[in-house]
Parts: C-alpha cells; structure tokens; sequence
C-alpha cells in the first residue's frame, strides 16, 4: 500500500525497500535497474562494512590532525623549534583532509567489486561520491552516515543509480516530487523527495570523497557547492528538472 508521507519507520528506507523487493520477487531475472520505477533494495552485511571503514577512517585522520597540534605546545616549551612546527602542523592538517579522499577510492573499489553492482554494469558513465542521509535529519551531526555511496549519473536514461554500502537506489526524474539545495557548515548537497515503489522517501544527499582544496571549500564555503557542482548535479539537474515542471 502506498504511503501518504515519507517513511516514519526508524528506517527510513525500510517500507520502500521491503514493497521493491517483493516487486522484484515477483518478476524473477529482473534488475532493479531494469524495472520502470524507483526503488532501493537492501545490501546484507553492507552496514558492518560501512562503520568499519568509516570509523577506521574517522580514528586515522584524528590521530594525525591531533599529533600536528601537539607540535605547538613543544615548540613553546623549546622542545622543538617553530620553524620545524609550522610545517609539521600543516602536514598534519593536509594529510587529515585526504584521507577523505582515500577513503573515498577505498569505497569505489569495494562497491566496485560487487559482480552485480552499478559501477560494474555502467562503469562507462560518470560517476562521484556522495553519502545519503534521511532528508529529515540531514543538518545533524552523525558520526557515521545512512549511507556511503557512488552515484552514477545517468542524464540519458534520466535516472541516478546509486551503489551503497547499505542499499541499492534508483532514482527516476519521473518519480522525485522535490529537489533543493542544502548548506551549512562542512556540508553542501542536495534534498530531494522521491516515491519508491509507492512510498515516498526524503533523501538527503551529500559531498563526499572530496581531495583537500574541495574539502577546504565545503567547510569555509559551503554555498558554494550546495548547488549540486560537488554532486555532479550539474548532470542531474539537467536530466530532472523537466521532471519537476513540463517536458520538454
């Protein structure tokens, strides 16, 4: 049966992956890429694989950007000279931010070798890194994200499909209801509201993967790429935006 309002599971993704699954139950050797409407579809294990490298990651970059700043404390007390604890401490710095981006290549190649994934079937198209959020809590700190995902775009079929570490998602312009653009400090991205399988589901999607002079301007300026440039949305928006009004 189909939902008046998004999920309030505490999933909030649950109702329209269970009425996918059964839709996909029904047509055996059909794809969730194959079938007309957008849909997600749970990954078994895939939030074990997602804390794992999320927290990995979050304790590596914390222990270099705190080792760079015991560097100054030394330096006052004469143990180690000022002019060798500036560069340590912007070592330190840049090496924190690109472990954004390594594990963000860590990702990809994981959701990667997944025989039956996205990036596998459509390796041709472009594809960038983002995390999903539901779209009601999106502007709340969260040590680990709903999801880590890549995003392919695919502006021809006018649909994004997303592997994640959680869930598989196809979202077809025919189906999303809403988009708009999100900022605020160290987060820029996009909010869109989309029926999957007959239950609307409020996605909020966000940067990620970003090297060092991206994640410097996410975090200074995020307006600056809460339009959709740090997404791809430039893609996106093209394909969806007669969607959300007429067809051309």
């Amino acid at each position: 049966m189909s939902s008046n309002g998004p999920d309030s599971n505490p999933d909030f993704r649950s109702a329209a992956a269970e009425a996918t699954v059964a839709r996909l139950n029904h047509s055996p050797g059909l794809s969730l890429a194959d079938v007309g409407e957008s849909g997600c579809v749970p990954i078994p294990g895939g939030r074990r694989v997602q804390c794992l490298l999320e927290l990995t990651t979050l304790c590596l970059s914390m222990v270099c950007l705190l080792s760079s700043f015991l560097v100054l404390p030394l330096s006052w007390f004469g143990i180690i000279r000022l002019g060798i604890a500036l560069p340590i401490l912007l070592v330190g710095l840049v090496v924190s931010l690109v472990f954004r981006k390594i594990k963000s290549l860590i990702l990809r190649m994981h959701l990667a070798s997944r025989p039956d994934g996205f990036l596998k079937t459509f390796a041709h198209l472009p594809s960038v890194a983002v995390a999903i959020e539901d779209g009601r809590t999106q502007r709340k700190t969260k040590l680990v994200p709903e999801d880590d995902c890549i995003c392919v775009l695919d502006a021809e079929q006018r649909r994004l499909l997303i592997e994640g570490c959680c869930y598989r998602y196809v979202v077809r312009v025919k189906d999303v209801s809403s988009v708009e653009p999100v900022s605020g400090y160290a987060l820029s991205g996009a909010r869109l509201v989309c029926r999957m399988s007959g239950h609307l589901v409020d996605l909020g999607l966000t940067s990620a993967g970003q090297g060092p002079l991206a994640s410097l301007t996410q975090a200074f300026a995020p307006s600056a790429l809460a339009a959709g440039r740090s997404l791809g949305f430039t893609c996106a928006n093209d394909a969806s935006s007669p969607a959300l009004g007429s067809r051309p």
